[in-house]
């Protein structure tokens, strides 16, 4: 294969003085007193109180926000094209997880191809998932599982496989439902783990939207109604299941009952004692409120009682339900919710209670815990475009200033990764940079991954290549 361009080459600014001016100007950046205000004026509730969203004071504008909280990307390979299925039709993002493991960022969604940055800029056929280098940025050509739809999430079990789930119907030739694992080095299938979701009772493929591997359990949530085991086997589930995580055999005594749409979430407390659920789901095990967000025992899936049920977000009613959590992600005693419409919020993990609930200029899609930062992403590009992703202080709680202004996007971020050398990794549907570190301003592509480091981070100073080839892929054109 000839992929058009010399090995580990980073596309970079041939003349170092227009690089050093670049980072210059980052040091220069500060966050204007108005967002620094708006950060300070959430919904607090007291113990025993009910949570009452409050607005936030509004920003000062896009173009504001967006020359404020503008850090340089870090230009890496990317993927492009994607697959629109039914249950992907909630966001039009190329990109659904990454996942970090060493020095390789593994990535999942409903991209068709990848494309590599520099040279002849070449588009290589690899649909759906596919695996990058931390540190070059480059894509990973050993690493080609081949599924035939959609993935959504990942994982890393016991083994060290990777665990791929989606809604796919095959993974490298082979039949897979919905979960495949993968060998973290080459892609082929490892074999240890066997396991599979259907959905019986409906023309619609069956869907898996995320997992959560806490010791030897995998949890699995999303849209299906039957788990098949190893040898064929199967026994009914509603929309959530749990595995042995190193041979996939179904735990039959953990057994909530979601009823109505999908679920979109899964997290377990710290203690390992309770297990939280988010979605658009109606009910979970018949409760009364526990629509979009409850909480189940890690014992056998039951509600927990006393736990504060249900969403704290207002009703809208373009939701079936009224809203829908996204995701969720557990710190402490903490528990964060990414969600619709417009909000994130912390909770006790414990007992449900509502520490702090954020109104947002548009919806939260994603939260990540990742050592003492939580990062939550939004498709906030039109409204605050410097609040893509809110990063927050995991001790406090308290957001931090923004950095993704320099980035366009439409649907936003759906997927956050922390890398080993600091560099924050966001994955959804970024098209273009203003302000790329080594290209300095303009309007660079940017393959649906961006790539933000510390100030101090790798390529802190790039040095020039000779004949870098064309800045931009000569098929793209800079969105309006």
């Amino acid at each position: 294969m000839t992929d058009g361009r010399a090995p580990g080459q980073r596309l970079r600014v041939v003349l170092v003085l227009a690089a050093l001016a670049s980072i210059a100007a980052v040091l220069a950046v500060t966050t204007p007193p108005s967002e620094e205000a708006a950060d300070a004026a959430p919904t607090t509730v007291p113990d025993g109180a009910a949570a009452t969203p409050t607005t936030v004071a509004p920003a000062p504008g896009p173009a504001t926000e967006a020359a404020a909280g503008a850090r340089p990307v870090f230009r890496t390979d990317g993927v492009e094209g994607r697959m629109d299925t039914f249950a992907s039709q909630v966001s039009g993002a190329q990109v659904w997880d990454l996942e970090v493991v060493g020095t390789t960022i593994y990535v999942a969604g409903k991209f068709t191809e990848v494309v590599q940055a520099g040279g002849s800029w070449p588009r290589q056929d690899q649909p759906f998932l596919a695996a990058f280098d931390t540190v070059t940025g480059d894509w990973v050509p050993r690493w080609r599982p081949r599924v035939d739809r959609p993935a959504y999430a990942l994982d890393v079990l016991p083994s060290g496989a990777i665990i791929a789930a989606g809604e796919f119907t095959r993974a490298n030739g082979a039949p897979a439902e919905g979960l495949v694992a993968l060998d973290p080095r080459t892609g082929a299938t490892d074999r240890r783990f066997v396991a599979g979701v259907r959905r019986p009772d409906s023309t619609y493929f069956p869907v898996v939207r995320d997992l959560f591997v806490e010791g030897n359990r995998l949890y699995a949530v999303g849209h299906f109604g039957q788990v098949v085991a190893r040898h064929g086997a199967t026994f009914r589930v509603d929309k959530a299941v749990r595995f042995n995580a190193t041979t996939g055999v179904p735990d039959r005594t953990w057994r909530p009952r979601l009823a109505g749409r999908t679920a979109y979430a899964v997290a377990v407390s710290t203690d390992n004692r309770r297990v939280h659920l988010g979605g658009e789901f109606s009910s979970v095990n018949g409760g009364r409120g526990t629509s979009q967000l409850a909480t189940v025992t890690v014992a056998n899936g039951r509600l927990v009682p006393g736990w504060d049920h249900g969403s704290n977000a207002p009703r809208w009613p373009g939701w079936p339900v009224g809203g829908v959590v996204f995701d969720l992600d557990v710190t402490g005693n903490s528990l964060y919710v990414a969600g619709a419409e417009h909000f994130w919020e912390r909770r006790d993990s414990r007992t449900g209670r509502s520490i702090r609930f954020q109104h947002i200029s548009n919806d939260a899609q994603t939260v990540e815990v990742a050592g003492n930062r939580v990062y939550i992403g939004c498709h906030c590009f039109h409204r605050a475009p410097s609040r893509q992703v809110w990063e927050i202080d995991a001790a406090t709680g308290r957001p931090l200033p923004g950095r993704t202004g320099a980035l366009q996007s439409g649907d936003g971020t759906w997927a956050t990764a922390v890398a080993p050398d600091g560099c924050l990794w966001l994955g959804g549907d970024f098209m273009s940079a203003s302000r790329v570190v080594g290209l300095g301003n303009g309007s660079w592509w940017v393959g649906r991954l961006a790539r933000l480091c510390p100030f101090d981070g790798p390529e802190a100073v790039p040095a020039p290549i000779p004949d870098p080839g064309p800045l931009n892929p000569p098929w793209w054109s800079p969105p309006s």
